[in-house]
């Protein structure tokens, strides 16, 4: 489905963002619970919502970032992006900030394949008009998509390939991820966040599995958790054990009107591959 699994893969990666608190145990390891109580929704979750919400009343995605946005002020929006919530008329901002993929998953649910581009472009284009915004959100759309309806990992790493090609891009979806683990850099830009995610989705089994090599890089791991995290739901489907967690960290009062929104739109359903 992608939208359960880009929620989760934005909780696992949430406490590991910016420090490493030694409380939260060994990072380069599995010996630690990925969910816990130092894992939180953040602006990831929010805006994949808001985007959920948007398809649903005709694509009207400015109107709804900026509703959410409004609804939870203090999430860790960039600076760019908590300016353009609070205007009422500004328009783009020509960034290509990782936040155009991390919030279009459902994009790829929603719409048939001949329109994804134009949605995800839409999407994204409202505050990410670069086109490196653009592309990051229509990968991940287009990525989400072929895993829902049964394309192999080899054609969604194909495609991602053909995207970000070694020859142009330095942190490309051909790059294998032992490469990356100890030379990768924090990267927020859709080129150094999307193809990174796309090759730990393809080189790994599970969507838990996933999530664990994403959190072991210095990396801005929940929002590329989130992005491979929608892949990797739409490929292996959603158990009721992911459906739970979500459920336990959007329960609460502050978060329960994403997880209405969810409700509301049948969300939070099994879809077992």
């Amino acid at each position: 489905m992608g939208v359960i699994g880009a929620i989760l893969g934005d909780i696992a990666g949430s406490r590991w963002e910016f420090a490493s608190n030694p409380q939260m145990g060994p990072r380069k390891t599995h010996t630690y619970t990925l969910f816990s109580d130092y894992s939180y929704p953040t602006d990831d979750t929010i805006m994949l919502v808001a985007c959920v919400d948007a398809c649903h009343h005709h694509a009207n995605f400015s109107k709804y970032y900026r509703k959410y946005g409004r609804l939870y002020p203090d999430a860790t929006y960039g600076e760019n992006f908590r300016r353009w919530i609070q205007s009422t008329f500004q328009g783009p901002y020509n960034s290509f900030g990782n936040g155009s993929a991390m919030r279009c998953s459902y994009v790829g649910q929603y719409y048939p394949m001949k329109k994804i581009e134009r949605f995800a472009a839409k999407s994204a284009a409202c505050t990410h008009n670069h086109p490196e915004g653009i592309k990051g959100a229509v990968t991940l759309a287009k990525c989400v998509r072929m895993a829902e309806y049964g394309n192999t990992k080899r054609q969604i790493l194909d495609f991602g390939c053909g995207m970000y090609p070694r020859t142009q891009y330095p942190y490309s979806c051909e790059i294998p991820v032992a490469e990356y683990i100890d030379s990768i850099r924090y990267d927020v830009s859709c080129q150094g966040s999307v193809p990174v995610a796309i090759r730990c989705f393809y080189e790994t089994e599970s969507l838990e599995e996933c999530l664990y090599i994403i959190n072991s890089m210095s990396i801005d791991t929940d929002t590329v958790g989130a992005i491979a995290g929608a892949i990797c739901d739409s490929f292996y489907g959603t158990s009721e054990k992911d459906i739970s967690i979500v459920r336990q960290y959007l329960g609460n009062v502050e978060f329960k009107p994403l997880l209405m929104i969810l409700e509301k739109y049948g969300l939070l359903a099994a879809s077992h591959k």
